[in-house]
This record gives C-alpha cells, sequence and structure tokens, in this order.
C-alpha cells in the first residue's frame, strides 16, 4: 500500500473533525457566523469548542461523558447480588400469578427492583415485563395524516419559549419546525403553512387538545380548525389526557431537546428558529 493509499485509508477522530470547523474561518478567510452556517451549527456551539481546544487542546474536543460522579440512590453492588442470590433461591411459581403467595399479596405487588433484573433476577410472570405490542399503527403512505403539537423549551434566559412541529406519520419526516413565544393558533397555523408549502396538503391532521388545535372541549370552534376545513383536511385528535396518540411526536421531540441541549441553549427566538433549521436539516 502507498503512502498516500494510508493516509486516505486513516480514520478520522471526532476532535479532528471538529478543529478542522475551528480552523476554518482563518483557512478561507470566513467569518465564525458563515463557518457556522455552512457546517450547521451554532455559534455558541462554535465558541464552546473552541474554548475548550484552548483550555484543554485536542483533547478538550472530545465527546464528554455526561454520567453523574455519584448515584446517591443507587444501590450497593454487595447488598444487590445479595438480594439475587436470594431471589434465585425461591422456587419458580412461589412468587407467581398461580401459586398462594401471589395470591396473599394481592393485586399491589410490584415488580423486582431493576437493579436485580439488571442481574437476571427475575424468574417469574410478575416480574417479567409486559411483552411489546406486535402491531405498528402506522399509515400506509406518506401525506395520508400529519401529527402536529406544541413543546415547551427553554432559552439561555430560562425564559419559556416553544417549538411547534409536524411530522409526517408514515415516513416520519419532519415536514416543519417553528420557534414561538406561545402555542398559539396563529403559530399552529404558520407550522402548517410552512409544511404544506413544501410538502403539499395532507388528507388528515392529528393534533392533541390544546387551544392552539382545537376547541371540540370547550364547545367551540377555533381558527386553526377552520381553516384546515375550508382547505378539505380532517383534523382528528387524541383522547383526553391520552399523549400515546401522538406518540411518534413525543419521541421525536426527545430526540429533538436532545440536539438542542448540546447545540443550545438558544439565545432568543430568531436564534431558536435557526437551530431549528439546522436540525431539520440535520434530521433529513
Amino acid at each position: 500500500m502507498t503512502e498516500e493509499a494510508a493516509v486516505a485509508l486513516r480514520v478520522v477522530s471526532m476532535s479532528e473533525l471538529r478543529l478542522a470547523v475551528l480552523v476554518e474561518s482563518e483557512r478561507t478567510r470566513e467569518t465564525v457566523a458563515e463557518v457556522c452556517r455552512r457546517y450547521g451549527i451554532s455559534r455558541q456551539t462554535y465558541y464552546r469548542y473552541r474554548k475548550r481546544y484552548l483550555a484543554e487542546g485536542l483533547e478538550g474536543l472530545e465527546n464528554k461523558d455526561r454520567r453523574p460522579h455519584r448515584c446517591p440512590a443507587q444501590i450497593d453492588p454487595e447488598l444487590e447480588a445479595a438480594i439475587c442470590r436470594l431471589r434465585r433461591t425461591i422456587p419458580a411459581g412461589g412468587l407467581g400469578g398461580s401459586g398462594p403467595s401471589s395470591h396473599e399479596q394481592g393485586p399491589h405487588r410490584r415488580r423486582s427492583p431493576r437493579s436485580t433484573r439488571r442481574f437476571g433476577g427475575t424468574i417469574s410472570s410478575p416480574c417479567s415485563p409486559r411483552p411489546k405490542a406486535s402491531k405498528r399503527f402506522v399509515r400506509e403512505v406518506s401525506n395520508d395524516l400529519w401529527q402536529i403539537d406544541a413543546t415547551e423549551v427553554r432559552l439561555s434566559s430560562r425564559k419559556k419559549a416553544y417549538v411547534l412541529d409536524t411530522i409526517d406519520d408514515h415516513s416520519r419526516l419532519l415536514l416543519a419546525a417553528l420557534a414561538a413565544s406561545a402555542p398559539t393558533g396563529d403559530a399552529a397555523w404558520d407550522c402548517f403553512e410552512d409544511a404544506a408549502s413544501r410538502y403539499g396538503l395532507p388528507r388528515q391532521v392529528l393534533s392533541d387538545n390544546g387551544l392552539c388545535f382545537t376547541g371540540r372541549l370547550h364547545g367551540t370552534q377555533v381558527a386553526f380548525e377552520r381553516s384546515l376545513a375550508e382547505l378539505g383536511v380532517q383534523l382528528i385528535n387524541a383522547g383526553p389526557y391520552h399523549p400515546q396518540t401522538l406518540g411518534k411526536l413525543e419521541r421525536f421531540h426527545r430526540t429533538l431537546k436532545e440536539w438542542l441541549f448540546d447545540e443550545g441553549p438558544a439565545e432568543d427566538l430568531a436564534h431558536l428558529q435557526e437551530l431549528l433549521d439546522a436540525f431539520r436539516h440535520h434530521y433529513g
């Protein structure tokens, strides 16, 4: 293998990639804002890694371990092992659903602690997790159903802000994400319009019972409902206190907030929108 080929096959570490971004403005004479926009990162992230590089060198650009230094609620390992040894001495069915012990415990018997499950301590059905549902609820084609919702985030000032977003139920594509000061009907409609301008109209839209989306629990009709009806789009709503209906979007919010935690927090709504635009490109 030639020296050139060996160099081409060398694996580039994440710290080296981050260093390349940090020196890019000196190499190309671009501003920091231009470099950040090209690489899809925030200026705050750029300066955070720059500060770490100046203080720690290349090691400062490695991913940091986020595990807490101490876990005061964690059970002592020796006690945990003793519990598991004792658990294994109980005959199969001794705490099962058909034995007298199960009957005596009544309906409030509890599953074994997570720590004993980690050591393989569960031995009977009451201690086993429920089987996952075999059927996955998803529409068969894109644009048949969109899910729309709002989620709260915090700016660097600790002030509340909101993200109005919508995804396609079939593909889970992020169709639009809008930064707003409050989850209003206007913000919800702007989010929907942004998505529709790119991908056309869906057949149905699924939302929770927030007043920015529906007034059905209050005996009225809000502007978002009327506007959808005028376009021939059917609005359907989750049951009260049943967020699982929008499970795909609820799970997406976790991914979004983890990404914002790494890249932010946003300084203001404009900065939050910049981050959301970058995330939409990143999430694909």
